[in-house]
């Protein structure tokens, strides 16, 4: 055993330097890339899988793509957005600081390669974010200069399904009367309008207005216009205000155990990212109709000391109706899809108030940040709690305090961090973690959780594989191992038990989920990765008289390859195979997808497209696929059942100025004759929809 111990110490040793050298050379430096595979895209595919129900992830987008138009200055960087939205941690933004102080400005990207902490992935996932200019010595800010270089932005987005879906039939008043809620009471157009100002991303303000498929507009509910009205106005770095928000804001601190609004990935895919950097404050520029606050919020910096203040009031909405025998309303469940189509979904429209409140303070010195907060929650009405053996632990959630305390430090090759929280009725949870910079060729992760059995936090958003924040235990093991010059593998493990019933589990317990990629990065014309995943969930499983707990075994494998045999043209091809079984049940259910994209670009002009064929036994067994959409939203549709999908899409740079985008999308299935349930039905074997997209900067 010590023998090929020593072995694989003295190949990595020999390795080492072939590597650093090596890696410059394979380190792609274009300012446009036709298709960006970051691990941000992945994500969204394995959150989409695990959701129950349509979400909203445009809000992830939005802020990849604001820093790809407003590039940051490597040599002058704001650290706070590469920690808290490119993922870089505290140990590498330390040794960037070393290198920028002791070297200088950089003259070029090739140095990125030489900060310690700085991989090749790391490299290629910045360059598009990222641009080399002198260092700004005057960077003092007036009035004139935010008017002078100031930014001005207008979206108008169209979107649409082309088929008649149940929801949109023409029914007699008499009928409608009987039937409030058997058709929408808008009209089928999804609209939406955003204006954005920016200056150097230091004075920022705008509002958005959006209209869901089947909402009404300018009547009915929305007399005035939109269904969702959002302002934000922000500023940064004024003298001792390091931010100030005013309007819809977000707030986020330590690991998100007590509060982090927003849009956050509650697991993980690359094992690097297990350490969430809180950005304070930030403003709130999403369409997405609950991920935020509302009121103000201000954070201020005195030398190494920060101190954070806000106030949120907002109306959400909710199912309210009153108790047996009670004369008093509670909150049966809230309501977080944002629409308000039918009669039902406009009655429970913002008939609930929410105040937010709190304050946080960092302290950092050198290699060491520590900070301890305090947030309370009040809605209006209590929540009513249903009394079921797995709500045995859940309380009243009407009042809710917690406090927190967060820490990370690096000794010497490890960066530690954490957060512990408590709530004032005696919940607690623990989040601990370490990353192991062993060697420039190999990384270790450790992550560990405990989060009791009653603890609650309302604006909580950490890492975790329940819905919510509680009644968790798990750990997670992941590496990244730089197998060679061209190879790449990311790996990690996550253990995780419920220590008390969960509303699918009649019972305690545990389950465990795989994911290993493994990335290989050939030349710059080529490039691919095979990624395993495997997860291991207990659930219930009806008996004739008790509900048993049985194991649902999922893997998915795919590949993925990107080859561009041009400068300006693009191929990317995938394969994927689900197979999904139960502990009780043998007989496996089984599905693929598989799919070519093109994407081409010719000055003005850039077209993308895809065509897939998938072919799964059940809906448990569906695949998702990013898909390339209009800027500043995504697109992840579910593939299950049999049949195809295509999709084309054109960007025309009608000037300097102006940007259009066209999108159509089609679906075929050969086992369907209806498609969609409820009123969203359609009746047929396919489903067509239409995007538009305006942009005009000015």
């Amino acid at each position: 055993m010590r023998k090929y111990l020593l072995i694989a110490c003295l190949f990595l040793l020999c390795q080492k330097s072939i590597f650093l050298l090596a890696q410059i050379d394979t380190i792609v430096f274009k300012e446009k890339e036709l298709i960006q595979e970051d691990d941000f895209m992945l994500q969204l595919e394995n959150l989409a899988e695990e959701a129950e129900e349509e979400q909203d992830y445009s809000e992830i987008i939005e802020e990849y793509a604001y820093y790809r138009e407003n590039k940051i200055n490597i040599n002058q960087p704001d650290y706070d957005v590469l920690m808290a939205v490119f993922k870089l941690t505290d140990y590498q933004i330390y040794h960037l600081k070393m290198y920028l102080d002791v070297n200088g400005a950089m003259v070029s990207l090739y140095e990125l390669a030489a900060v310690e902490g700085f991989t090749m992935e790391t490299v290629r996932m910045l360059l598009p974010y990222i641009v080399l200019l002198p260092v700004d010595q005057s960077r003092k800010m007036t009035f004139k200069k935010v008017f002078k270089y100031g930014k001005n932005t207008c979206l108008m987005r169209y979107r649409q399904v082309l088929n008649k879906q149940v929801g949109y039939t023409t029914l007699s008043d008499s009928l409608l009367e009987l039937k409030p809620n058997a058709v929408y009471r808008g009209s089928q157009p999804y609209l939406l309008f955003k204006y954005k100002f920016d200056y150097a991303s230091k004075v920022r303000f705008g509002f958005t207005a959006e209209k869901d498929a089947g909402e009404e507009f300018f009547k009915g509910s929305n007399r005035y216009g939109f269904d969702f009205y959002s302002f934000h106005f922000f500023m940064k770095d004024i003298k001792c205000i390091k931010s100030l928000a005013v309007g819809d804001y977000q707030i986020r601190f330590g690991q998100g155990l007590a509060m982090w609004t927003g849009f956050q990935p509650p697991t993980i895919i690359n094992p690097m990212e297990i350490y969430r950097y809180a950005k304070a404050v930030a403003p709130y520029t999403s369409s997405n109709e609950n991920n935020f606050l509302r009121g103000a919020a201000t954070e201020l910096q005195f030398r190494k000391f920060r101190l954070a203040l806000f106030y949120s009031y907002r109306q959400k909405d909710a199912n309210v109706n009153k108790v047996e025998n009670s004369e008093q309303e509670f909150i049966y469940s809230l309501q977080e899809t944002g629409y308000h189509r039918t009669t039902t979904e406009i009655e429970r429209k913002n008939n609930v108030d929410q105040q937010v409140a709190g304050m946080f303070a960092h302290y950092t010195h050198r290699v060491v940040r520590v900070g301890a907060g305090v947030f309370y929650s009040h809605y209006n009405r209590p929540f009513y709690v249903e009394p079921k053996p797995y709500n045995f632990y859940k309380i009243n959630q009407q009042d809710v305090l917690n406090a927190s305390v967060s820490y990370n430090a690096i000794i010497k090759k490890v960066s530690v961090f954490g957060e512990n929280a408590v709530t004032h009725y005696g919940g607690f949870a623990l989040l601990n973690g370490l990353i192991y910079y062993a060697d420039p060729l190999l990384n270790f992760t450790l992550l560990h959780r405990y989060y009791s059995k009653d603890y609650q936090a309302i604006q909580g958003n950490a890492y975790r594989q329940a819905t919510n924040i509680g009644n968790e235990n798990g750990l997670v093991i992941g590496t990244q191992v730089f197998l060679n010059k061209y190879l790449i593998l990311n790996a990690n493990i996550d253990y995780y038990r419920f220590m008390w019933l969960k509303y699918t589990s009649d019972a305690p317990s545990s389950s465990y989920k795989v994911l290993a990629r493994l990335i290989c990065n050939v030349n710059r014309k080529f490039s691919c990765y095979f990624q395993f995943k495997h997860s291991d969930k207990n659930t219930n499983e009806s008996m004739e008289y008790y509900n048993q707990l049985t194991a649902v075994k999922k893997q998915n494998y795919r590949f993925n390859a990107i080859y561009k045999p041009l400068s300006n043209l693009q191929l990317k091809s995938c394969l994927e195979y689900v197979v999904c079984k139960t502990e009780k049940n043998k007989e496996k259910s089984k599905g693929y997808l598989i799919y070519q994209d093109i994407a081409w670009q010719y000055k003005w002009l850039t077209l993308t497209g895809r065509y897939a064929l998938f072919h799964t036994d059940s809906y448990d067994t569906r695949l998702y696929a990013y898909e390339n959409d209009v800027l500043y939203t995504s697109s992840i549709p579910a593939y299950y059942g049999i049949g195809s999908r295509l999709y084309a899409m054109m960007k025309v740079e009608i000037t300097s100025y102006i940007d259009l985008w066209l999108r159509v999308a089609q679906s075929f299935y050969k086992n369907k004759h209806t498609i969609g349930t409820a009123l969203d039905a359609i009746n047929g074997n396919n489903k067509s929809d239409i995007h538009l997209q305006m942009i005009v900067k000015i």
